[in-house]
């Protein structure tokens, strides 16, 4: 209806297929590989992923690359070498899209959204109607965001370790690959350290050219971590906003925005701080290289709110932060779909493939 494509064929979805690929890996093998394949199949000769297709129509946009995290499990749990082999050059080739396409202009290493307007660029990220995106400047000439991300920032921190693995001399034995991908992650970190931590909010968090932060809590602030070489007592002070009842604490965990944020609507629409199976599994997995008691708070929480909801045959694409239900109570506008492809997330252990993948450098 967006596009205005007739409702025929399949719908694809970046980032929700490459989770859903994560989920069936270890099961359904051969469906985990042809869902990658189908994803694989949709980049171009520059490295462009585009973030839905449908028919003939392609957005020009792309999406949180999750493939890559995707492609190193799928194949550490089958061991298909032939699939890593085909995979590999078509992830590289992704990773040069983004260095030449949402680089900020001010920096090589830190890295945002990106589209026509400031609209798509929050479709891109994949938190649609965030209030985030409403708050940062928008370049139109670059065609991204002045603010450099830290979730954008972190995937790609995540993409090259997951690369430096791949082409280790343990598996494809890529050596300069190997060489370059492990140069360019430490760049990344220093990036992060000189310019994303804010000393009065005690976070990682989106920051213009001239050092201006942008004052917003949300989980996003944990992504750099997911390498686990972050500073420690830096990142171990940020996890006082998940402590905070106020902010990104509670009963349920864990609202897309700070609880106190203006713009909270943790029972209401979409990406004003409801709970998303995405952002639940991604900030585990980050949260776990500096506290695993922080971690498995959330882990707890993710496995209550899917077995209270499952038991109803409700996986649900997202989640009341105020009741942990499917459904905002009457009256409150939300949406969400009660089965939905990452349901399935809250109840599988993202430290566990994490650590299966050995992405955490110490």
């Amino acid at each position: 209806e967006i596009h205005k494509v007739p409702p025929t064929g399949s719908l694809i979805f970046n980032w929700d297929q490459a989770f859903a690929s994560i989920i069936v890996a270890k099961h359904f093998p051969e469906l985990g590989q042809y869902l990658v394949e189908q994803l694989t199949d949709l980049i171009d000769e520059k490295g462009f992923s585009p973030q839905l297709i449908v028919n003939s129509f392609s957005s020009q946009i792309s999406n949180p690359p999750i493939l890559f995290l995707t492609v190193a499990y799928n194949y550490l749990i089958n061991k298909n070498i032939d699939f890593l082999k085909i995979c590999f050059p078509k992830l590289l080739n992704i990773l040069n899209w983004w260095e030449t396409n949402r680089k900020v202009t001010w920096n090589d290493h830190l890295y945002t959204w990106g589209g026509s307007t400031a609209f798509e660029a929050g479709l891109e990220s994949g938190w649609d109607n965030s209030p985030l995106w409403e708050r940062m400047t928008f370049d139109e000439k670059a065609g991204r965001f002045s603010f450099a991300c830290p979730m954008a920032t972190g995937f790609i921190l995540l993409a090259n370790r997951i690369l430096e693995i791949l082409s280790s001399p343990k598996i494809l034995n890529k050596t300069e690959e190997y060489n370059r991908l492990r140069e360019k992650r430490k760049q990344i970190i220093n990036a992060i350290e000189e310019n994303m931590w804010s000393k009065e909010l005690e976070a990682y968090l989106p920051v213009d050219e001239n050092g201006c932060h942008l004052g917003t809590i949300f989980p996003g602030i944990y992504y750099p971590g997911f390498t686990g070489e972050i500073n420690p007592e830096r990142f171990k002070k940020s996890l006082k906003h998940l402590n905070d009842q106020n902010v990104l604490g509670g009963d349920f965990l864990i609202p897309t925005l700070s609880r106190s944020d203006p713009d909270f609507n943790g029972d209401g629409d979409y990406w004003r701080g409801r709970i998303w199976p995405p952002v639940n599994f991604l900030t585990t997995a980050a949260i776990a290289n500096y506290s695993k008691i922080e971690a498995n708070k959330i882990l707890e929480s993710s496995k209550s709110i899917f077995k209270k909801n499952f038991s109803n045959g409700i996986s649900g694409e997202n989640y009341s932060s105020v009741s942990g239900n499917l459904f905002a109570q009457p009256g409150v506008y939300s949406r969400n779909c009660p089965v939905y492809v990452w349901g399935g997330l809250l109840a599988l252990n993202p430290i566990s493939i994490f650590n299966l993948l050995h992405i955490n450098t110490k």
